[in-house]
């Protein structure tokens, strides 16, 4: 865990601030993922409305099915995928095509160092190695932390409380 929060403090401010960026930029954000990211995420959504940017946690695996024709160029999809399970990496169904075609700006948080999914996204912030000791939950959470910390930095004080 140690090693983790090391890496993810490592994480370039140049990069949480372009994922900032993307996030100030976007008309409507939607928050991709489910298991550990889903309290992590709860609170980023909160820390954004008090900005007054609003999101939409979606933590089902068929979001490309139900929301691929609503999304706009204006739109930024936030994927929380910490060794590609959730995009199916290692299936018959992978949605790699369909990630290609959303016409929105694409961040994507994980612990994967796959080229070819890295790829497919506008920013990349990686949170860390992957292990199997259930530890993901704080890298996800830390690198969520970082990513306010440089949108707080860049929007200045809450307007709602």
């Amino acid at each position: 865990m140690n090693e983790n929060m090391c890496l993810i403090e490592a994480v370039p401010l140049y990069q949480l601030d372009q994922a900032a960026a993307k996030i100030i930029q976007a008309d409507n954000i939607y928050l991709l993922g489910y298991g550990e990211f889903q309290y992590p995420a709860l609170y980023f959504q909160k820390q954004l409305y008090s900005h007054g940017k609003l999101s939409e946690i979606v933590a089902k695996v068929n979001f490309f099915d139900d929301y691929i024709q609503s999304i706009s160029p204006a739109d930024l999809v936030i994927v929380t995928s910490i060794n590609g399970q959730y995009l199916h990496l290692n299936s018959d169904q992978a949605y790699y095509p369909s990630i290609q075609e959303l016409p929105c700006t694409k961040i994507l948080i994980t612990q994967s160092h796959d080229a070819a999914l890295s790829a497919l996204f506008d920013v990349v912030l990686f949170c860390g190695k992957y292990s199997h000791d259930g530890l993901s939950k704080y890298a996800i959470m830390r690198i969520y932390e970082r990513l306010i910390d440089r949108f707080h930095n860049t929007m200045g004080e809450n307007i709602y409380e």
